[in-house]
């Protein structure tokens, strides 16, 4: 098929919204995927199916599921449909959606309706739209929460569910609102970001703009010097965003991001706009609730249920089985509510568990644990290669390989984050982790390998940065010896012990004594 190149994306836009071709999925079911033109392959990623060269023929299907939150009916529902249409395979991503895999054209008008049946979609999940809406995985029932964001975030994300009046931004725009103090999605690392504070007695968010991780276009938050009370929430994200599509950059799509319009409007100019639009003066920022440390929230959290707390079970790279998922949420209800909550972690909460000696001793509890080695607790992984196909490296496999070898020689007594993604578009939001991986090709004698650029110093949170690059162009087959050197090195102070010889505890992996 021919390629559609980033110039073409305006053209396709302007000719036919990429929602209206829901419309031809009966015809194209009928003629074949062959039948379907470049540009409407294209436009079916504003409908989250994602034609991947990889599996000819089938497509990737990714979910909307706000703020990661997932009754017993719709996690039953999203299992069996990966087992009955995607070979029960499953990512769970770092914006707590899940993505499908295998799906073939003639299964999607029935996945389609079987997701509706219990509340959930695909919708805008792909191109120039807002995507998931990130919120703390135990928003509403975390006993330290400053407050419940649950409500906006259905409001939010109802922007963006089959809604035209958003499908057709600049690019896309990622949202992230958290009521924790905790810093557990990486505000700082969106378009647009509410984090908690309070202003004269009154508890709220203040407002980022223009976060962005890639490469062309890297940095964090811009504050607004803005204070919402959770009622202001859409009104002024509706402002942003119309702001956005009206004025956004569309002649360059390497910077169309909003950080782009907020760097070159100001952000005066900025809040100027968003007050006319409004027609009402903006509050200043108030006083920031966060924390300066950052909270996974693995292992047994209490919850303001009585009697209840939550599990939160590292999912290792997100990749788990449709069964194994089933069977956590199963865990679930045994144990308490049924409930789940995904992670921008790519991990997973059980949430209000009240009988924890019921699934405690559950061998599925060994593969997605509660209390994962510290090393591979913090560590993420994009799609990479083969399926993603901007990802220039593998990423998944390799870093398990790395760290599973590393763990056992660097004990650890604080977890170290770790942040793989494949291309420089940074979909693990690696720039914000202690040690940020990026995938390049590497020379390595007269061949091209795989590899990776190593960047370290990332932090979320009121005091945060983006990760410095360290290495350059490390091959795989000196990743595992380049890794343990940078932690052994700069995060001396994160490992357990020093023996008598005033070495530290690590033993040294078998492929740098070789």
């Amino acid at each position: 098929m021919a390629k559609v190149t980033p110039a073409d994306i305006e053209r396709i836009k302007r000719e036919k919204d990429g929602l209206a071709v829901l419309e031809d999925i009966p015809k194209w079911i009928e003629d074949g995927v062959s039948s379907i033109s470049p540009e409407d392959l294209v436009r079916l990623k504003w409908l989250g199916l994602f034609y991947r060269e990889s599996t000819p023929g089938l497509f990737m299907l990714r979910l909307r599921i706000p703020g990661g939150r997932l009754s017993p009916p719709q996690w039953q529902r999203i299992a069996d449909l990966s087992r009955r249409y995607g070979k029960g395979h499953m990512d769970l991503t770092t914006r707590q959606s899940i993505q499908l895999r295998y799906i073939a054209l003639e299964d999607v008008p029935a996945i389609f309706s079987a997701l509706t049946d219990v509340g959930l979609s695909s919708w805008q999940t792909g191109m120039d739209s807002g995507r998931n809406i990130l919120t703390c995985a135990l928003a509403g029932q975390l006993a330290d929460e400053v407050l419940d964001t649950r409500p906006v975030v259905r409001e939010l994300s109802r922007l963006f569910e089959y809604h035209p009046r958003y499908s057709n931004l600049p690019r896309k725009v990622n949202i992230a609102i958290t009521g924790c103090p905790a810093n557990c999605v990486h505000a700082e690392a969106n378009d647009i970001g509410f984090i908690p504070a309070t202003s004269h007695g009154v508890t709220g968010f203040n407002v980022l703009v223009g976060g962005a991780l890639a490469h062309q276009y890297r940095g964090i938050g811009i504050a607004l010097n803005v204070f919402v009370p959770p009622e202001d929430v859409v009104p002024l994200t509706t402002v942003l965003l119309d702001i956005y599509r009206d004025e956004g950059l569309r002649t360059n799509r390497s910077k169309a991001r909003l950080r782009t319009l907020v760097l070159e409007k100001g952000v005066e100019n900025l809040r100027a706009e968003i007050e006319q639009r409004l027609r009402h003066p903006l509050q200043p920022a108030g006083v920031d609730l966060r924390a300066l440390d950052h909270h996974d929230h693995l292992g047994l959290i209490p919850s303001t249920e009585s009697h209840a707390v939550h599990m939160g079970l590292h999912v290792p790279y997100g990749s788990i089985t449709a069964d194994d998922f089933e069977a956590l949420g199963d865990l679930a209800l045994r144990g308490g509510s049924g409930d789940l909550n995904l992670l921008p972690s790519q991990d997973l909460v059980l949430l209000n568990i009240t009988n924890v000696s019921a699934i405690s001793h559950h061998p599925l509890l060994t593969k997605y644990s509660p209390d994962p080695p510290l090393l591979e607790r913090n560590a993420v992984a994009c799609t990479g290669k083969p399926h993603c196909p901007l990802a220039i490296t593998h990423t998944k496999e390799p870093l398990s390989q790395i760290l599973s070898t590393l763990s056992s020689g660097i004990p650890l007594r604080q977890s170290v984050t770790i942040s793989f993604s494949g291309c420089t578009n940074a979909c693990t939001q690696q720039g914000l982790a202690d040690i940020a991986l990026t995938g390049v090709k590497v020379k390595v004698g007269e061949q091209w390998e795989e590899g990776a650029d190593i960047l370290i110093g990332g932090q979320s949170g009121p005091k945060a940065r983006i990760a410095e690059r360290l290495y350059r162009q490390i091959p795989f087959s000196q990743l595992t010896r380049t890794l343990e050197e940078v932690i052994l090195t700069h995060f001396a102070d994160r490992l357990m012990h020093e023996n008598p010889d005033g070495q530290t505890g690590a033993v040294v992996s078998q492929e740098a004594s070789s």
